[in-house]
């Protein structure tokens, strides 16, 4: 990520990303689950701190936090999506009306749409503000003025031993680590319409669930873009 072109780099991920997200679909095992969810951990892992540079990229200090939080907010509201979704496919094959099963379909159309949006990042997403197409040459001179009390730059190709060392001794980060392991953005979140249905005895209706769970924290994250607005 830091010797390549970020946008094409983090774009080519989503891609390949939502690829192998689709081939969940072709799985019958659960050893080709495990070997396909696998890859798609790996090129899943660049998203979000891709995400994070981009910001860096475009906003002073103060504001990354209120940005930071407005796009991460979306997990949420993906998932509240995803369950409407599910429940519109779920009650599809419920009927007959499906070839597939509805757990593929909603694999296929979940990767599908990630590769999708992949590809408009690629197009259209620049690598930095400095070759930004839709900027004049002066805007992209405001550009990297606004973000120099950022004391960062919008790049930096040379990887630094020294800094990959400190992170590791940080405790901040292992917490940080295990906070995405367990949290709205890991395994509960995505397995969870699995574990309301045995319990309820309502596959369909588990999908309601589901999303209905990922309303309030969708609309704690949002208080994030709103706090960052606010002056203390």
């Amino acid at each position: 990520m830091q010797r390549l072109p970020l946008a094409k780099y983090t774009a080519t991920n989503i891609i390949i990303w939502g690829c192998i997200l689709s081939c969940m679909a072709a799985t019958t095992n659960w050893a080709g689950l495990m070997v396909v969810r696998t890859f798609l951990g790996i090129f899943e892992a660049s998203v979000t701190p891709g995400f994070a540079l981009f910001t860096s990229q475009w906003y002073r200090k103060h504001e990354q936090g209120a940005r930071t939080g407005l796009w991460f907010s979306f997990n949420g509201f993906a998932q509240i999506v995803g369950g409407l979704v599910a429940y519109g496919i779920a009650t599809g094959t419920n009927s007959g009306q499906a070839a597939l099963a509805g757990w593929r379909i909603m694999f296929l159309w979940t990767g599908l749409t990630t590769a999708v949006f992949g590809v408009l990042l690629f197009i259209f997403m620049p690598d930095n503000p400095l070759n930004a197409r839709f900027l004049s040459p002066k805007e992209k001179v405001y550009a990297i003025e606004r973000i120099r009390v950022n004391q960062q730059g919008v790049g930096n190709r040379h990887f630094k031993k020294y800094q990959f060392i400190e992170a590791l001794k940080d405790p901040l980060v292992w917490a940080f680590l295990k906070r995405n392991t367990d949290s709205r953005h890991g395994a509960i979140s995505s397995m969870l319409s699995s574990l309301i249905s045995p319990t309820e005895g309502l596959p369909t209706s588990s999908r309601f669930l589901s999303r209905d769970s990922d309303i309030p924290p969708s609309s704690h994250c949002c208080m994030g873009p709103l706090a960052g607005q606010l002056k203390w």
